[in-house]
């Protein structure tokens, strides 16, 4: 892994609170002297929900990444401050971030075997994790009429 990307990766989670501690521990089991990827994959995910939920659904108590991911899908102006083309909008660069991390976290399926993350996949979930509690810590990620 580049330096730059680790760099870049302590910044986040020294600077967006509880969500940057459960990015730690995401990065502890991912890159520590005893890799656990389920944890790692877990912990990235609930980074991502500290993070989004205040934004998202600040009334909904239990809200998960899944919830959110629908509910942003459904609204359709959640977007990234960038100039968008029309056929690449930054609001469904956001959710598929979202729901690529959501939907791969296999193991808290029933019917597929008891299979496990994997450590290339907590990896991917941690990267795909870190900018998106910078986006929504920072206010990037905003509804955008």
């Amino acid at each position: 892994m580049a330096s730059g990307v680790g760099e870049a990766a302590n910044v986040v989670m020294g600077r967006t609170g509880s969500a940057g501690e459960l990015l730690s521990a995401a990065w502890q089991a991912t890159f520590g002297i005893h890799p656990d990827p389920e944890k790692a994959y877990s912990k990235a995910i609930k980074a991502v929900e500290e993070a989004a939920k205040p934004r998202v659904s600040p009334k909904d108590s239990v809200a998960t990444l899944g919830k959110m991911v629908s509910a942003m899908r459904d609204q359709k102006d959640w977007a990234l401050p960038l100039q968008d083309d029309e056929t690449n909008p930054s609001s469904d660069t956001v959710v598929k971030m979202m729901r690529s991390l959501h939907s791969g976290q296999q193991e808290r399926h029933g019917g597929n075997g008891d299979r496990a993350a994997t450590q290339e996949e907590a990896e991917a979930a941690l990267f795909l994790a870190v900018p998106l509690v910078q986006f929504f810590h920072g206010g990037l990620v905003a509804r955008r009429s």
